[in-house]
């Protein structure tokens, strides 16, 4: 089975903030580094992620996913 760098990206995005989502919120930037995952990328996978109903996001100061 193939799977692109978008499908290996979302899945690490994934399991990171299922890991630590409910610790605390989980920015963009937290992810990207935690994660090594170049920080466009991230937030593109993000959105996509929060337009697909997967996960739900958190504006304003302490913010994140």
């Amino acid at each position: 089975m193939r799977i692109t760098k978008w499908g290996e990206y979302g899945i690490l995005c994934c399991l990171y903030l299922a890991r630590h989502g409910s610790e605390h919120s989980v920015g963009a930037l937290e992810l990207s580094r935690e994660r090594h995952i170049p920080l466009q990328y991230t937030q593109q996978i993000l959105q996509r992620l929060r337009r697909g109903g997967v996960i739900e996001s958190l504006r304003g100061p302490g913010g994140g996913y």
